[in-house]
């Protein structure tokens, strides 16, 4: 089992501290929700202008399945789903954290698939090895995972 370290504070931070402006170049204020709730069960991240499947997929056992499970999404009218890459998948924990989803029904408890810089498929989950920073997580690597899709 290989561990990523990956410190969320900095993120967590810019997440749950002072108001950033969205991709509409409105201000969203901490204390709203970063994740619009849209039609057919897609939400957008109202900071980065994301699209993500509010429901996720079954679990799936290898990273040809969910590459290919990801891309044949035709979503509320949407195609160019994909799987997101650590940093986006990183970005969505935190939001998930720090509890601004909204109405959006997405919690990130479990394995997921995502790409790498390399562009290297892989799937992990999250876990909180302590406290010291309030929100530090290490990626734990797994064999399987669900796609949560993301599109542009």
């Amino acid at each position: 089992m290989k561990l990523i370290s990956f410190a969320l504070c900095c993120l967590a931070l810019g997440l749950a501290g002072c108001a950033e402006t969205g991709v509409d170049g409105q201000v969203v204020g901490a204390a709203q929700p970063h994740l619009l709730k849209l039609a057919d069960g897609i939400c957008r991240d109202e900071i980065t202008g994301l699209m993500w499947l509010e429901k996720r997929s079954r679990k799936i056992t290898d990273s040809a399945g969910a590459a290919h499970y990801a891309a044949g999404l035709d979503q509320g009218g949407y195609q160019g789903w994909r799987l997101p890459t650590l940093q986006e998948f990183s970005s969505l924990n935190a939001t998930c954290m720090l509890n601004k989803t909204g109405d959006c029904r997405i919690q990130d408890k479990s394995a997921y698939w995502f790409t790498t810089e390399d562009g290297n498929i892989k799937a992990g989950r999250w876990v909180s090895p302590d406290y010291t920073c309030g929100l530090r997580y290490e990626l734990e690597e797994t064999e399987t995972g669900y796609v949560r899709a993301v599109r542009p």
